[in-house]
């Protein structure tokens, strides 16, 4: 049986549909509003071969099963090629690493709810995403970076991590390296943009969709189990208290993630070790947990570090953050999608306290990701800076555990 749910999954369809009288003129005023169109324009060219199919053949919406198979088809398709780059990424350890790595993503139930019962689009990113990350693990910063850029055009999330690529960029390549790697990955980005741009006629067209995507919804928090949620301030408007235009709490929250940056920027600069996975995953956490206008499905982007740091250290505690951060991130996915879809009616004036349970649990979820994410960054001999991702020459991680040529050895603890 396909789980059947309106919930966003109808934005989709109408923006695939509304492709269908004009492409590259999607983004025009009047008809973006009219469908609530606020994504970068990646995933509008999978969406359009779904509008061509509800157009070629109606029966598609009229079944609810084929509806919901059309819609969250691509959304699959990403999850199950988020196993298949886990594997080829993870087989340079063994084989049974490569393994390992795409058969704890096929089971993980938060990406299972995410893709196939929900219908989200989260995992497009995390394939991308993947993909760059390994890239820059292997010193090859051009090509990640243009990765990362493409990454950037399916969801404007993916500039939490701005501050994790432009340390690797300039700490571990230089700055040539950097202006060479952006340039290129900004004119790609471009280059995507412009037909939607003369379409739209909207010169500032990605300035409008990445801005507005941060500050669309002036809310604390908007379903996401953090700090905004323990304290039961979901869906709470932030008060108009101007200061230079800004509201206090916005003023706060822009100062932590200027924090955040800064702290990236720190780690890069002075830990002993480093580990690209790590640094990604702390970002995600503290700009999730600590800022405000955030939607309940933007941790899960942290799941698939977790698990990348897992493999890469052989280490249990990251084991078992990678299943902590699954486990809280799927329920704060289902209490959102099964009270908007009616599924919560007998828990009546329920769902709010679980929002504030459940990021109280998330919290400390959230420091115990920050401690062994420091411990390990922060551990280690001092010749760690030069060996990169450990890829050029062993080293010995805490707890004793050795690794060689980047491959820690199986061991775990």
């Amino acid at each position: 049986m396909i789980y059947e749910t309106n919930f966003d999954t109808l934005h989709y369809k109408n923006w695939g549909l509304e492709m269908q009288n004009g492409f590259f003129g999607i983004y025009e005023k009047g008809r973006a509003e009219s469908v609530f169109l606020d994504y970068p324009p990646l995933y509008l060219f999978f969406l359009n071969i779904v509008g061509m199919l509800y157009n070629s053949f109606p029966v598609l919406s009229e079944v609810g099963g084929l509806n919901m198979l059309v819609i969250k088809f691509f959304p699959v398709v990403f999850d199950l090629a988020c196993a298949w780059v886990l594997y080829v990424i993870c087989r340079r350890h063994s084989e049974w690493t490569g393994l390992l790595a795409a058969v704890l993503w096929l089971l993980n139930l938060s990406q299972f709810f995410n893709t196939s019962i929900w219908g989200q689009t989260d995992q497009t990113m995390a394939f991308v995403l993947l993909i760059s990350f390994s890239l820059y693990e292997q010193k090859k910063p051009l090509p990640a970076t243009l990765m990362f850029a493409v990454a950037c055009l399916t969801k404007f999330q993916c500039l939490f991590f701005a501050p994790v690529i432009l340390s690797e960029l300039f700490f571990r390549h230089g700055f040539k390296k950097l202006l060479t790697s952006v340039g290129c990955g900004l004119a790609l980005a471009l280059a995507v943009f412009i037909p939607f741009m003369i379409g739209a006629g909207d010169i500032l067209l990605p300035l409008r969709i990445y801005l507005m995507g941060l500050i669309k919804y002036p809310f604390y928090t908007m379903n996401a189990c953090n700090i905004y949620g323990m304290f039961g301030l979901n869906f709470t408007l932030i008060p108009p208290n101007d200061i230079f235009g800004l509201a206090r709490t916005d003023i706060l929250s822009l100062a932590l993630k200027f924090i955040v940056v800064a702290g990236i920027f720190v780690l890069y600069k002075f830990t002993r070790r480093h580990s690209i996975w790590i640094a990604a995953m702390l970002s995600v956490q503290c700009i999730f947990m600590l800022t405000t206008r955030m939607h309940e499905r933007y941790q899960i982007i942290a799941i698939p570090f977790a698990l990348m740091a897992f493999i890469r250290l052989k280490q249990k505690r990251f084991f078992w953050l990678y299943i902590s951060l699954s486990i809280v991130t799927f329920i704060n996915q289902a209490l959102v999608l099964f009270d908007h879809n009616g599924g919560m009616t007998a828990w009546s004036g329920l769902f709010e306290p679980m929002i504030v349970a459940v990021s109280a649990l998330n919290f400390v979820l959230f420091i115990f990701s920050m401690v062994i994410g420091l411990r390990y960054l922060l551990s280690g001999s001092s010749k760690d800076n030069a060996t990169g991702t450990g890829d050029e020459s062993s080293e010995t991680a805490p707890d004793g555990v050795e690794i060689t040529n980047g491959a820690p050895l199986p061991n775990y603890q």
